[in-house]
């Protein structure tokens, strides 16, 4: 009787060890296979801004270099989080990628409810570029330095404006670790997106304003640049310093990037890095970031899931200091 029950129990553990192999084997050939099939890069985003157009640019290269279709999806809505829920629950084979970008991933998940989360549910593939915002008062205005603002704020608390996309967001955080570390208090102006914060700077209704767009007024006197936050320079700003240049510890998490779900096979992920950060290098992409002043700042996936990783447990601890996190 036992030697009858062990057959079959024999039986299916080779069974089992034979598909484990198949799908180890299958799975390796589909690396060297894909794509076989179109791939979609879906955008949390709207159609035509700066974390749209970089994706699309790196599509049309990979439509040339895999000789499969690329398309471009834009789902909007929460901020960012629609888009990125939907790659979250994509089938981790390569096919289903999206932008993925601080503000829906280590910023939003500690302000409300979202339906997955940033370290778990994706597989960072690639880093495309980054964000650089400079901190921008009129010209008329007679603050020189960032020095001159916070002097003018301490001497001034509560009078000192700013303006920026929404409470919450990546400026708004920036913006009050910045008043915490001088030991000023600031004045915050939200708006529902970067035009009217930008407008209420240009119109002298607010002091200063945090945006990457406001770059370009700057470069033209609208408008002048105490500092930059980024990694390096803005490239449309060569002579303004960044803030770490300056002696601030305090940095926001501006990486724009490709992810896919979680549990993608490596062999895939380090194919699809390696293609993306190749248009990366394209001539007309890099020209494109500077279009849009964006700064060109690149990482394959093993580096873009430890930045993202270390800039979530900063944020973290940033949010809980500045006590901007939602009860729980």
């Amino acid at each position: 009787m036992a030697r009858t029950l062990r057959r079959p129990l024999v039986a299916s553990m080779l069974l089992a060890v034979g598909a484990t192999l198949s799908m180890a084997a299958a799975r390796a050939e589909s690396a060297d296979t894909f794509p076989s099939k179109p791939i979609t890069i879906i955008v949390n985003f709207g159609a035509g801004g700066p974390t749209d157009l970089p994706p699309r640019r790196i599509a049309a290269y990979l439509e040339k270099k895999f000789k499969q279709p690329v398309v471009v999806e834009n789902r909007t809505g929460g901020a960012g989080v629609v888009g990125l829920s939907a790659v979250a629950r994509a089938a981790p084979d390569g096919y289903t990628l999206g932008t993925f970008s601080a503000s829906p991933t280590v910023i939003a998940p500690r302000l409300r409810t979202v339906p997955y989360n940033a370290r778990k549910d994706f597989t960072p593939v690639a880093q495309i570029a980054e964000y650089a915002m400079p901190l921008c008062v009129l010209p008329t205005r007679p603050w020189k330095s960032v020095a001159d603002l916070m002097a003018h704020a301490r001497a001034n608390p509560g009078a000192v404006t700013y303006s920026t996309v929404g409470t919450g967001s990546g400026q708004h955080i920036f913006m009050e670790a910045l008043a915490k570390a001088e030991k000023v208090k600031l004045a915050h102006v939200p708006f529902s997106g970067g035009a009217g914060g930008i407008a209420a700077l240009l119109g002298g209704h607010v002091q200063g304003a945090l945006d990457a767009a406001l770059a370009k007024h700057a470069a033209t006197g609208e408008c002048r640049a105490l500092a930059s936050v980024g990694s390096a320079r803005h490239p449309a700003l060569p002579d303004v310093p960044t803030f770490k240049e300056l002696g601030y510890t305090i940095d926001a998490a501006l990486w724009l990037g490709l992810a896919g779900p979680a549990g993608m096979p490596q062999a895939i992920v380090d194919k699809l890095s390696a293609a993306i950060l190749e248009a990366t290098e394209d001539p007309s992409y890099k020209d494109l970031l500077k279009q849009l002043l964006l700064g060109d700042k690149t990482a394959g996936s093993a580096a873009f899931r430890a930045q993202v990783a270390a800039d979530d447990e900063r944020m973290a601890a940033m949010m809980n200091d500045l006590g901007m996190t939602a009860p729980k």
